[in-house]
């Protein structure tokens, strides 16, 4: 259950001795307020938004028991994430208490996609939860000084972890808002914390509600938004958008509070304006069921024609973005007549980008796929060159070939694979994303056999032989490079305000 609670407050001069409150806050990462009010008596108000981690969080992998369509008093219990956190509110001295119409903190995650010409910085909100905090047609006082609201938000273990590529991107905020009564003196309008995404009409209707499973039993409710004209790249900070289509997964929410009217003199106590405050949250999944380190331990093993036995091993001790990667290859029973140009392992990182707006039926999917090498030894020879001359660098030449190796050839080499730049981590089964990404590892043995073509026939007149290649492909996970022991094996640890 989603909640916000008060935690206590603590009176205290501007130019005194740090609360407690602040010097406890002082271990969790925040974002300093952003106010859409100019009152200038409410000036000196504050927002803190503290989370632990620097705002990441380690999600809990899903597994088959989330897609399985069971009556809901039969559902086993969620392995939902949850959220916890702390707002700070401060009141600059000498103002007196001040009330506010309400509190609220919220999550969101939004998606923005280049799905190509016609579909091109299409901006969803896929998933978005709310908690108010409980008030009354008095309003909410806030003490001068500083004061804490606890809150505990339920996150889907099913959610989409942030991601960016060149033709999409994902991202998570979480943003409170203390909202008072509007400024007479001063038509403010409303701009909600996400605004940076525009409003002009969205050009697509959204054709389903959220893709996103929720503990609690709220209703989905979709609703459109406007954006503003002028796009940049895919590649952009979403700093624009064309159209916003709202999927809210919202906790029930609590009871209105009443308008507040009455005369000035009555609402000299009230803040006037709205303030908010945001900060970005990162999704992480951790591969690994027990939330330990990720290894890396292949092994394969066979025989190719013309080339010999090989036996390969790839293992790393922690697996991630940008680990070390040793690979070790052995190959024997070599004939003499073979030569071997180059040895080379690359990551290929596939990326299929769906829209959230279209159904299974209409679906389109956007497919792109990238190499990276890990490491390399030896030199591939150039594209075009079928029957590489004998004077071409060799790894290993049989003394038919025209060398003087004889016995088995062995490589064992290190090589790191790419970073989080470039490098992103695969996504977990039953996740529900519109951006999925899975790898391989490909192993690359390029060789040729004197007298022989690429196929393996004999040649009319003997010379160096036709390019073969032996290529050895296996999927892999590849968690985030927060998946490391320095953040998983963290020791727990307590710790209070001290009101």
């Amino acid at each position: 259950m989603s909640v916000l609670r008060l935690l206590s407050s603590v009176n205290h001069s501007a130019s005194g001795s740090r609360s407690s409150w602040t010097a406890a806050s002082s271990l969790y990462a925040h974002d300093e307020v952003t106010t859409s009010s100019s009152t200038k008596s409410d000036d000196g108000l504050s927002l803190t938004l503290h989370v632990p981690a620097y705002g990441a969080v380690l999600m809990n992998p899903p597994d088959e028991t989330y897609l399985q369509p069971t009556p809901d008093q039969d559902k086993p219990p969620r392995n939902d994430q949850v959220l916890q956190g702390h707002l700070g509110i401060t009141l600059p001295a000498g103002g007196g208490r001040r009330r506010c119409k309400s509190i609220q903190v919220g999550f969101k995650t939004v998606t923005k996609l280049d799905l190509g010409p016609g579909r091109m910085s299409e901006v969803d909100t896929i998933f978005e939860r709310k908690v108010d905090f409980p008030t009354s047609g008095e309003g909410i006082w806030l003490d001068e000084g500083s004061q804490g609201f606890e809150f505990t938000l339920i996150l889907p273990a099913t959610l989409a972890p942030h991601d960016w590529h060149g033709n999409g991107v994902v991202i998570h905020h979480l943003h409170a808002k203390v909202e008072g009564l509007p400024n007479p003196a001063k038509t403010v309008a409303n701009q909600s914390i996400f605004s940076s995404f525009g409003r002009s009409k969205s050009p697509a209707v959204s054709r389903r509600g959220s893709r996103t499973t929720s503990s609690s039993r709220s209703r989905s409710r979709i609703r459109s938004r406007p954006a503003s004209p002028g796009v940049d790249e895919a590649t952009s900070s979403l700093a624009a958008g064309t159209a916003s289509i709202v999927i809210t997964d919202k906790v029930k929410s609590l009871p209105q509070v009443p308008p507040y009217q009455g005369p000035n003199d009555q609402n000299s106590d009230w803040l006037l304006g709205s303030y908010e405050v945001k900060r970005s949250i990162m999704l992480i999944y951790n591969p690994n069921p027990t939330g330990g380190v990720n290894e890396l331990d292949e092994r394969t093993s066979g025989q190719v024609a013309g080339l010999g036995v090989y036996d390969l091993k790839l293992s790393s001790d922690v697996f991630t973005i940008c680990a070390l990667m040793r690979a070790k290859l052995t190959i024997a029973a070599i004939p003499p007549n073979v030569t071997i140009f180059c040895f080379r392992i690359q990551l290929a990182q596939t990326t299929t980008i769906v829209s959230p707006r279209d159904t299974a039926d209409e679906a389109k999917p956007v497919t792109h796929t990238r190499h990276f090498v890990v490491l390399q030894e030896g030199q591939r020879p150039p594209r075009g060159h079928m029957h590489p001359a004998g004077n071409w660098p060799a790894l290993w030449k049989g003394k038919d070939a025209g060398g003087s190796d004889d016995d088995e050839f062995k490589v064992d080499a290190k090589g790191r694979l790419p970073d989080d730049d470039d490098g992103r981590p695969s996504t977990l089964p039953f996740i529900i994303t519109p951006i999925r990404v899975s790898h391989a590892l490909i192993t690359e043995v390029f060789f040729a056999v004197y007298g022989e073509t690429d196929s393996g026939k004999k040649m009319p007149i003997p010379g160096p032989g036709g390019l073969r290649v032996l290529k050895i492909s296996r999927p892999v996970m590849v968690p985030s490079c927060a998946c490391i022991p320095q953040v998983l094996n963290l020791p727990l640890c307590e710790w209070t305000l001290g009101f």
